[in-house]
Protein backbone atom coordinates (compact mmCIF):
# COMPACT_ATOMS: atom_id res chain seq x y z
CA UNK A 1 0.00 0.00 0.00
CA UNK A 2 2.71 2.45 0.73
CA UNK A 3 4.78 1.49 -2.65
CA UNK A 4 1.55 2.44 -4.12
CA UNK A 5 1.02 5.67 -2.40
CA UNK A 6 4.92 7.09 -2.93
CA UNK A 7 4.30 5.82 -6.87
CA UNK A 8 1.19 7.53 -7.00
CA UNK A 9 2.66 11.07 -5.21
CA UNK A 10 5.63 10.78 -7.69
CA UNK A 11 3.47 10.37 -10.40
CA UNK A 12 1.63 13.61 -9.34
CA UNK A 13 4.33 15.56 -8.67
CA UNK A 14 5.27 14.84 -12.27
CA UNK A 15 2.63 16.22 -14.00
CA UNK A 16 2.82 19.22 -12.15
CA UNK A 17 5.98 20.05 -13.22
CA UNK A 18 5.54 19.58 -16.47
CA UNK A 19 2.26 21.26 -16.79
CA UNK A 20 3.85 24.22 -15.34
CA UNK A 21 6.47 24.01 -17.75
CA UNK A 22 4.20 23.96 -20.31
CA UNK A 23 2.72 26.67 -18.52
CA UNK A 24 5.89 28.89 -18.71
CA UNK A 25 6.85 27.96 -22.10
CA UNK A 26 6.90 31.58 -24.68
CA UNK A 27 5.47 29.84 -27.47
CA UNK A 28 2.93 28.57 -25.51
CA UNK A 29 1.30 32.10 -23.97
CA UNK A 30 1.59 34.11 -27.08
CA UNK A 31 -0.68 31.22 -28.54
CA UNK A 32 -2.82 31.35 -25.74
CA UNK A 33 -3.37 35.20 -25.74
CA UNK A 34 -3.85 35.29 -29.78
CA UNK A 35 -6.58 32.72 -28.93
CA UNK A 36 -8.19 34.73 -26.34
CA UNK A 37 -8.04 38.08 -28.40
CA UNK A 38 -9.80 36.16 -31.17
CA UNK A 39 -12.18 34.50 -28.93
CA UNK A 40 -13.36 38.37 -27.81
CA UNK A 41 -12.71 40.28 -31.15
CA UNK A 42 -15.30 37.46 -32.45
CA UNK A 43 -17.79 38.17 -29.26
CA UNK A 44 -17.71 41.82 -29.76
CA UNK A 45 -18.46 41.25 -33.52
CA UNK A 46 -21.26 39.44 -32.97
CA UNK A 47 -22.24 41.43 -30.11
CA UNK A 48 -22.56 44.84 -32.44
CA UNK A 49 -24.12 42.45 -35.29
CA UNK A 50 -26.66 42.13 -32.54
CA UNK A 51 -27.20 45.30 -31.79
CA UNK A 52 -27.45 46.78 -34.73
CA UNK A 53 -30.17 44.52 -36.39
CA UNK A 54 -32.05 45.33 -32.90
CA UNK A 55 -31.85 48.81 -33.68
CA UNK A 56 -32.69 49.46 -37.45
CA UNK A 57 -35.69 46.17 -36.54
CA UNK A 58 -37.23 48.82 -34.02
CA UNK A 59 -36.39 52.34 -36.13
CA UNK A 60 -38.13 50.97 -39.17
CA UNK A 61 -41.01 49.21 -36.43
CA UNK A 62 -41.33 52.89 -35.08
CA UNK A 63 -41.84 54.71 -38.23
CA UNK A 64 -44.06 52.29 -39.54
CA UNK A 65 -45.86 53.22 -36.35
CA UNK A 66 -45.33 56.81 -36.63
CA UNK A 67 -46.46 56.82 -40.52
CA UNK A 68 -49.83 55.06 -39.67
CA UNK A 69 -50.37 57.46 -36.91
CA UNK A 70 -50.09 60.22 -39.12
CA UNK A 71 -52.34 58.77 -41.57
CA UNK A 72 -54.82 58.06 -39.35
CA UNK A 73 -54.33 61.61 -37.91
CA UNK A 74 -55.02 63.18 -41.55
CA UNK A 75 -57.81 60.67 -42.06
CA UNK A 76 -59.74 61.80 -38.98
CA UNK A 77 -59.08 65.68 -39.55
CA UNK A 78 -60.04 65.25 -43.21
CA UNK A 79 -63.32 62.36 -43.09
CA UNK A 80 -62.70 61.06 -45.79
CA UNK A 81 -65.49 58.88 -47.46
CA UNK A 82 -65.77 55.37 -48.60
CA UNK A 83 -67.74 54.80 -51.65
CA UNK A 84 -68.71 51.13 -52.89
CA UNK A 85 -67.60 49.83 -56.48
CA UNK A 86 -67.05 46.60 -58.21
CA UNK A 87 -67.80 44.64 -54.47
CA UNK A 88 -64.98 46.81 -53.09
CA UNK A 89 -65.06 49.64 -50.30
CA UNK A 90 -62.98 52.64 -52.02
CA UNK A 91 -61.58 55.74 -50.13
CA UNK A 92 -62.08 59.08 -52.08
CA UNK A 93 -59.97 61.67 -50.81
CA UNK A 94 -61.15 64.80 -49.45
CA UNK A 95 -59.53 67.60 -52.10
CA UNK A 96 -60.15 71.22 -51.35
CA UNK A 97 -60.18 72.04 -54.90
CA UNK A 98 -61.43 69.22 -57.01
CA UNK A 99 -64.28 66.14 -56.45
CA UNK A 100 -63.46 62.75 -56.79
CA UNK A 101 -65.23 62.14 -60.98
CA UNK A 102 -66.57 58.55 -61.17
CA UNK A 103 -65.35 56.54 -63.95
CA UNK A 104 -67.89 57.10 -66.73
CA UNK A 105 -68.33 53.33 -66.90
CA UNK A 106 -68.36 52.30 -62.93
CA UNK A 107 -71.62 52.93 -61.54
CA UNK A 108 -70.61 54.30 -57.37
CA UNK A 109 -72.66 54.48 -54.37
CA UNK A 110 -71.75 56.63 -51.06
CA UNK A 111 -71.94 53.82 -48.26
CA UNK A 112 -73.65 55.74 -45.58
CA UNK A 113 -76.89 56.78 -46.61
CA UNK A 114 -76.85 58.71 -43.09
CA UNK A 115 -74.53 61.70 -44.26
CA UNK A 116 -76.07 65.14 -44.67
CA UNK A 117 -75.49 66.72 -48.17
CA UNK A 118 -77.34 69.31 -47.11
CA UNK A 119 -75.18 71.21 -43.85
CA UNK A 120 -71.96 72.17 -45.48
CA UNK A 121 -70.14 74.91 -47.18
CA UNK A 122 -68.89 76.61 -50.38
CA UNK A 123 -65.45 76.01 -51.51
CA UNK A 124 -63.88 77.80 -54.37
CA UNK A 125 -63.19 75.42 -56.99
CA UNK A 126 -61.81 76.45 -60.88
CA UNK A 127 -62.72 73.36 -62.47
CA UNK A 128 -66.33 74.49 -62.58
CA UNK A 129 -68.33 75.16 -63.75
CA UNK A 130 -70.02 71.78 -64.80
CA UNK A 131 -70.76 73.17 -68.72
CA UNK A 132 -69.81 75.93 -71.39
CA UNK A 133 -73.15 78.58 -71.25
CA UNK A 134 -72.31 78.54 -75.15
CA UNK A 135 -72.98 74.66 -75.28
CA UNK A 136 -76.34 74.71 -73.81
CA UNK A 137 -78.48 76.33 -75.69
CA UNK A 138 -81.85 75.51 -73.53
CA UNK A 139 -80.76 78.43 -71.07
CA UNK A 140 -83.33 80.92 -71.48
CA UNK A 141 -81.84 84.67 -72.30
CA UNK A 142 -82.57 86.13 -69.19
CA UNK A 143 -80.62 83.67 -67.04
CA UNK A 144 -77.50 83.82 -69.35
CA UNK A 145 -75.95 86.12 -67.21
CA UNK A 146 -72.14 86.45 -68.52
CA UNK A 147 -74.06 86.91 -72.21
CA UNK A 148 -75.80 89.84 -70.98
CA UNK A 149 -72.89 91.80 -69.80
CA UNK A 150 -71.80 90.45 -66.36
CA UNK A 151 -68.37 90.59 -66.45
CA UNK A 152 -67.32 89.22 -63.27
CA UNK A 153 -67.53 85.32 -63.64
CA UNK A 154 -65.86 84.16 -60.49
CA UNK A 155 -70.04 83.44 -58.99
CA UNK A 156 -69.61 80.09 -61.47
CA UNK A 157 -66.78 78.58 -59.61
CA UNK A 158 -67.78 77.41 -56.31
CA UNK A 159 -68.56 74.18 -55.39
CA UNK A 160 -71.06 72.65 -52.46
CA UNK A 161 -68.57 70.55 -49.88
CA UNK A 162 -70.68 68.60 -47.04
CA UNK A 163 -69.35 68.77 -43.89
CA UNK A 164 -68.50 65.02 -42.97
CA UNK A 165 -68.57 64.10 -46.79
CA UNK A 166 -67.75 64.32 -50.29
CA UNK A 167 -70.35 64.78 -52.79
CA UNK A 168 -70.02 63.03 -56.23
CA UNK A 169 -69.27 64.86 -58.92
CA UNK A 170 -72.33 64.96 -61.34
CA UNK A 171 -71.78 62.17 -63.92
CA UNK A 172 -74.23 62.72 -67.12
CA UNK A 173 -73.43 59.40 -68.52
CA UNK A 174 -73.95 57.88 -65.63
CA UNK A 175 -77.50 59.22 -65.05
CA UNK A 176 -78.06 59.29 -68.81
CA UNK A 177 -77.55 55.50 -68.41
CA UNK A 178 -79.62 54.86 -65.08
CA UNK A 179 -82.59 57.00 -66.40
CA UNK A 180 -82.73 55.15 -69.95
CA UNK A 181 -86.05 54.61 -70.67
CA UNK A 182 -87.69 56.78 -67.93
CA UNK A 183 -88.96 60.34 -67.43
CA UNK A 184 -87.65 63.21 -64.77
CA UNK A 185 -90.71 65.57 -64.13
CA UNK A 186 -90.06 68.97 -62.46
CA UNK A 187 -93.11 70.58 -61.38
CA UNK A 188 -93.25 74.22 -59.99
CA UNK A 189 -92.44 77.83 -60.41
CA UNK A 190 -89.86 80.10 -62.38
CA UNK A 191 -86.92 78.28 -60.03
CA UNK A 192 -88.26 75.06 -61.11
CA UNK A 193 -87.72 76.14 -64.82
CA UNK A 194 -83.89 76.92 -63.96
CA UNK A 195 -83.55 73.65 -62.16
CA UNK A 196 -84.55 71.92 -64.88
CA UNK A 197 -82.71 74.13 -68.29
CA UNK A 198 -79.60 73.44 -65.49
CA UNK A 199 -80.09 69.39 -65.45
CA UNK A 200 -80.53 69.33 -69.48
CA UNK A 201 -77.65 71.25 -70.02
CA UNK A 202 -75.51 69.22 -67.51
CA UNK A 203 -76.98 65.83 -68.94
CA UNK A 204 -76.36 67.09 -72.90
CA UNK A 205 -72.25 66.86 -71.66
CA UNK A 206 -72.80 62.96 -72.00
CA UNK A 207 -74.13 63.22 -75.09
CA UNK A 208 -71.89 63.35 -78.35
CA UNK A 209 -74.35 64.25 -80.95
CA UNK A 210 -76.55 67.30 -79.31
CA UNK A 211 -79.23 67.23 -82.07
CA UNK A 212 -80.43 63.55 -80.99
CA UNK A 213 -81.90 66.15 -77.90
CA UNK A 214 -84.46 67.96 -78.76
CA UNK A 215 -88.09 69.71 -77.40
CA UNK A 216 -90.37 67.47 -78.31
CA UNK A 217 -93.38 70.05 -79.01
CA UNK A 218 -90.96 72.79 -80.43
CA UNK A 219 -91.61 74.85 -78.25
CA UNK A 220 -89.68 78.09 -76.86
CA UNK A 221 -88.22 78.46 -73.66
CA UNK A 222 -90.51 81.54 -72.44
CA UNK A 223 -91.77 82.82 -68.90
CA UNK A 224 -95.31 81.33 -69.01
CA UNK A 225 -95.21 78.19 -71.11
CA UNK A 226 -97.03 75.45 -69.04
CA UNK A 227 -95.42 72.61 -70.51
CA UNK A 228 -92.23 72.26 -71.97
CA UNK A 229 -89.89 68.91 -72.44
CA UNK A 230 -86.75 67.75 -73.96
CA UNK A 231 -86.48 64.19 -75.11
CA UNK A 232 -82.73 62.60 -75.18
CA UNK A 233 -83.39 60.32 -78.02
CA UNK A 234 -80.25 57.70 -77.82
CA UNK A 235 -81.32 57.07 -73.89
CA UNK A 236 -85.14 57.55 -74.72
CA UNK A 237 -84.96 60.09 -71.92
CA UNK A 238 -87.68 62.64 -70.86
CA UNK A 239 -86.91 65.58 -68.89
CA UNK A 240 -89.94 68.21 -68.78
CA UNK A 241 -91.22 70.64 -66.92
CA UNK A 242 -95.04 71.94 -65.51
CA UNK A 243 -95.24 75.22 -64.57
CA UNK A 244 -97.03 75.38 -61.22
CA UNK A 245 -96.51 77.89 -58.65
CA UNK A 246 -99.17 77.42 -56.44
CA UNK A 247 -99.66 73.41 -57.17
CA UNK A 248 -103.26 73.69 -56.59
CA UNK A 249 -105.94 74.80 -58.59
CA UNK A 250 -106.23 79.11 -59.45
CA UNK A 251 -110.10 79.77 -60.42
CA UNK A 252 -112.75 82.69 -60.63
CA UNK A 253 -114.45 83.17 -56.78
CA UNK A 254 -117.70 81.81 -56.10
CA UNK A 255 -121.03 84.04 -56.82
CA UNK A 256 -121.80 86.76 -54.64
CA UNK A 257 -117.93 87.71 -52.90
CA UNK A 258 -116.12 91.42 -52.11
CA UNK A 259 -115.03 93.02 -55.42
CA UNK A 260 -111.50 92.91 -53.99
CA UNK A 261 -111.69 88.98 -55.01
CA UNK A 262 -110.71 88.38 -58.18
CA UNK A 263 -109.44 85.09 -58.20
CA UNK A 264 -108.80 82.12 -55.59
CA UNK A 265 -106.38 79.13 -54.99
CA UNK A 266 -108.32 76.28 -53.88
CA UNK A 267 -106.02 75.07 -51.34
CA UNK A 268 -107.92 71.61 -51.24
CA UNK A 269 -107.64 70.72 -54.96
CA UNK A 270 -104.02 70.31 -56.64
CA UNK A 271 -103.75 71.12 -60.37
CA UNK A 272 -106.27 69.26 -62.65
CA UNK A 273 -102.79 68.43 -64.98
CA UNK A 274 -101.73 66.33 -62.17
CA UNK A 275 -102.85 63.23 -63.82
CA UNK A 276 -99.81 63.60 -66.07
CA UNK A 277 -97.23 64.25 -63.49
CA UNK A 278 -98.11 61.17 -61.04
CA UNK A 279 -96.37 58.88 -63.46
CA UNK A 280 -93.00 60.18 -63.61
CA UNK A 281 -90.09 57.98 -62.05
CA UNK A 282 -88.39 60.66 -60.84
CA UNK A 283 -90.69 63.71 -59.67
CA UNK A 284 -89.43 67.24 -58.40
CA UNK A 285 -91.53 69.53 -56.78
CA UNK A 286 -91.03 73.48 -55.59
CA UNK A 287 -93.01 76.03 -54.44
CA UNK A 288 -92.49 79.16 -52.47
CA UNK A 289 -92.08 82.46 -53.91
CA UNK A 290 -95.35 83.24 -55.08
CA UNK A 291 -97.29 82.64 -51.53
CA UNK A 292 -96.54 86.54 -51.09
CA UNK A 293 -98.78 89.02 -50.51
CA UNK A 294 -97.93 90.58 -53.67
CA UNK A 295 -98.93 87.16 -55.54
CA UNK A 296 -102.26 86.95 -53.28
CA UNK A 297 -104.63 89.16 -51.72
CA UNK A 298 -103.21 92.42 -52.86
CA UNK A 299 -103.58 91.43 -56.41
CA UNK A 300 -107.24 89.81 -55.60
CA UNK A 301 -105.83 86.55 -55.37
CA UNK A 302 -107.81 84.89 -52.15
CA UNK A 303 -107.50 81.32 -51.22
CA UNK A 304 -110.75 79.21 -51.13
CA UNK A 305 -111.69 75.86 -49.13
CA UNK A 306 -114.60 73.99 -50.17
CA UNK A 307 -117.31 75.97 -51.44
CA UNK A 308 -115.67 78.39 -48.83
CA UNK A 309 -113.74 81.95 -49.20
CA UNK A 310 -111.08 82.49 -46.75
CA UNK A 311 -111.12 85.94 -46.60
CA UNK A 312 -108.66 86.32 -42.99
CA UNK A 313 -106.33 83.46 -44.05
CA UNK A 314 -102.47 84.06 -43.92
CA UNK A 315 -100.27 83.42 -46.68
CA UNK A 316 -98.35 80.94 -44.77
CA UNK A 317 -101.64 79.35 -43.56
CA UNK A 318 -102.85 78.81 -47.10
CA UNK A 319 -99.05 77.69 -47.75
CA UNK A 320 -99.15 74.93 -45.48
CA UNK A 321 -102.91 74.10 -46.60
CA UNK A 322 -101.58 73.39 -49.86
CA UNK A 323 -98.66 71.69 -48.65
CA UNK A 324 -101.04 69.28 -47.29
CA UNK A 325 -103.02 68.38 -50.14
CA UNK A 326 -100.20 68.24 -52.32
CA UNK A 327 -98.85 65.56 -49.70
CA UNK A 328 -102.33 63.80 -49.57
CA UNK A 329 -102.21 63.36 -53.01
CA UNK A 330 -98.64 61.37 -52.83
CA UNK A 331 -99.85 59.44 -49.97
CA UNK A 332 -102.88 58.22 -52.34
CA UNK A 333 -101.90 58.49 -55.81
CA UNK A 334 -98.64 58.48 -56.67
CA UNK A 335 -97.34 54.93 -56.97
CA UNK A 336 -93.58 55.05 -54.58
CA UNK A 337 -92.67 52.32 -56.06
CA UNK A 338 -92.21 53.32 -59.29
CA UNK A 339 -91.99 56.87 -58.83
CA UNK A 340 -89.65 58.93 -56.46
CA UNK A 341 -90.68 62.22 -55.14
CA UNK A 342 -88.65 65.10 -53.94
CA UNK A 343 -89.82 68.54 -52.78
CA UNK A 344 -87.07 71.41 -52.71
CA UNK A 345 -86.88 73.90 -50.19
CA UNK A 346 -87.70 77.46 -50.67
CA UNK A 347 -84.53 79.56 -51.87
CA UNK A 348 -82.89 82.52 -50.29
CA UNK A 349 -83.67 85.73 -51.66
CA UNK A 350 -81.08 88.80 -51.42
CA UNK A 351 -82.77 91.65 -51.86
CA UNK A 352 -81.30 93.86 -49.00
CA UNK A 353 -79.22 97.22 -49.12
CA UNK A 354 -76.16 97.58 -47.61
CA UNK A 355 -73.55 100.43 -47.98
CA UNK A 356 -72.41 99.94 -51.37
CA UNK A 357 -76.04 99.26 -52.30
CA UNK A 358 -78.05 96.64 -53.69
CA UNK A 359 -76.06 93.08 -52.10
CA UNK A 360 -77.13 91.05 -55.13
CA UNK A 361 -75.16 93.61 -57.29
CA UNK A 362 -72.48 94.44 -55.41
CA UNK A 363 -70.89 91.29 -53.61
CA UNK A 364 -68.58 89.36 -55.49
CA UNK A 365 -68.21 86.10 -53.40
CA UNK A 366 -70.74 84.00 -51.09
CA UNK A 367 -71.02 85.55 -48.33
CA UNK A 368 -69.83 83.78 -45.11
CA UNK A 369 -71.18 85.83 -42.44
CA UNK A 370 -73.99 83.82 -40.29
CA UNK A 371 -75.10 86.32 -38.72
CA UNK A 372 -76.85 88.13 -42.21
CA UNK A 373 -78.51 84.63 -43.07
CA UNK A 374 -82.48 85.03 -42.27
CA UNK A 375 -85.32 82.44 -40.92
CA UNK A 376 -87.68 81.14 -43.56
CA UNK A 377 -90.90 79.91 -42.40
CA UNK A 378 -91.85 78.08 -45.25
CA UNK A 379 -88.52 76.01 -44.88
CA UNK A 380 -89.73 75.00 -41.48
CA UNK A 381 -93.43 74.43 -42.58
CA UNK A 382 -92.03 72.29 -45.52
CA UNK A 383 -90.39 70.01 -43.35
CA UNK A 384 -92.87 69.12 -40.99
CA UNK A 385 -95.56 68.26 -43.60
CA UNK A 386 -92.99 65.82 -45.43
CA UNK A 387 -92.58 64.16 -41.88
CA UNK A 388 -95.98 63.32 -41.48
CA UNK A 389 -96.36 61.68 -45.23
CA UNK A 390 -97.24 57.93 -45.16
CA UNK A 391 -94.99 57.23 -48.02
CA UNK A 392 -91.03 58.71 -48.52
CA UNK A 393 -90.87 61.93 -50.37
CA UNK A 394 -87.41 63.51 -49.90
CA UNK A 395 -86.73 66.72 -49.19
CA UNK A 396 -83.62 68.83 -50.97
CA UNK A 397 -82.97 70.83 -48.79
CA UNK A 398 -81.17 74.39 -50.14
CA UNK A 399 -82.43 76.98 -48.58
CA UNK A 400 -79.30 76.82 -46.37
CA UNK A 401 -76.81 76.67 -49.02
CA UNK A 402 -78.57 79.11 -51.34
CA UNK A 403 -78.14 81.84 -48.31
CA UNK A 404 -73.99 82.22 -48.72
CA UNK A 405 -75.04 83.17 -52.00
CA UNK A 406 -75.64 86.57 -52.55
CA UNK A 407 -73.06 86.88 -55.65
CA UNK A 408 -75.57 84.53 -57.66
CA UNK A 409 -78.54 85.94 -58.69
CA UNK A 410 -79.42 87.32 -61.94
CA UNK A 411 -79.66 91.04 -60.70
CA UNK A 412 -79.35 93.06 -63.95
CA UNK A 413 -77.72 91.07 -65.78
CA UNK A 414 -81.27 89.69 -67.22
CA UNK A 415 -80.39 90.93 -71.25
CA UNK A 416 -83.58 93.43 -70.88
CA UNK A 417 -84.65 96.13 -68.84
CA UNK A 418 -86.61 94.25 -65.93
CA UNK A 419 -85.87 95.38 -62.34
CA UNK A 420 -83.02 93.97 -60.30
CA UNK A 421 -83.40 90.43 -59.96
CA UNK A 422 -81.89 89.30 -56.14
CA UNK A 423 -84.58 86.07 -56.59
CA UNK A 424 -83.23 84.03 -59.71
CA UNK A 425 -79.92 82.69 -60.47
CA UNK A 426 -77.44 83.01 -63.22
CA UNK A 427 -76.81 79.87 -65.64
CA UNK A 428 -74.31 78.21 -65.12
CA UNK A 429 -74.62 78.67 -61.16
CA UNK A 430 -76.11 77.49 -57.86
CA UNK A 431 -79.29 75.63 -59.61
CA UNK A 432 -76.16 73.34 -60.60
CA UNK A 433 -75.92 72.68 -57.36
CA UNK A 434 -79.23 71.53 -57.13
CA UNK A 435 -78.75 69.15 -59.38
CA UNK A 436 -76.08 67.50 -57.98
CA UNK A 437 -77.91 66.69 -54.66
CA UNK A 438 -80.39 65.71 -56.95
CA UNK A 439 -78.04 62.99 -57.99
CA UNK A 440 -76.20 62.56 -54.90
CA UNK A 441 -79.77 61.62 -53.15
CA UNK A 442 -80.98 59.30 -55.89
CA UNK A 443 -77.72 57.46 -55.40
CA UNK A 444 -77.91 57.89 -51.60
CA UNK A 445 -81.86 57.27 -50.96
CA UNK A 446 -83.42 56.93 -54.32
CA UNK A 447 -86.24 54.68 -54.91
CA UNK A 448 -88.86 53.43 -57.50
CA UNK A 449 -87.57 52.78 -60.52
CA UNK A 450 -84.21 54.32 -59.98
CA UNK A 451 -83.89 51.77 -57.29
CA UNK A 452 -83.89 49.15 -59.93
CA UNK A 453 -81.49 50.71 -62.09
CA UNK A 454 -78.30 50.19 -59.82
Amino acid sequence: MLSISHKLSQLSNRVRYQADAHIDNPRLKYGRRLCMQFVFASSGLLLFLFLSFIFLSHAQLWTEITQLQTETTLADQQRVPFYFTDGAFVAISNNESINPVPPENVSINPVSPECDLFSGRWVHDPSYPLYKLKSCPVIEQGFRCSENGRANQRYMEWRWQPDKCNLPRFNSKDMLTRMQNMRITFVGDSMGRTQWQSLICMLLEGIPEKKSVYEINGNQILKFTPYLAYHFASYNLTVDYYRSPFLVQRGLPPKRVPRRVQSVLKLDKLETVEVKWRDADVLVFNSGHWWNPYKTYKIGCYFQVGGFLKLGMKVETAYQFALRTWASWVDSIVNTNKTQVFFRSFEAVHDEMSQKGRRCLTELDPDFEKAHFKSYSKAQLLREVLASMKKPALLLNITGSTEYRVDGHVGNWSGGPAPVDCSHWCLPGVPDTWNELLYASLMLKGEGAWSMSR
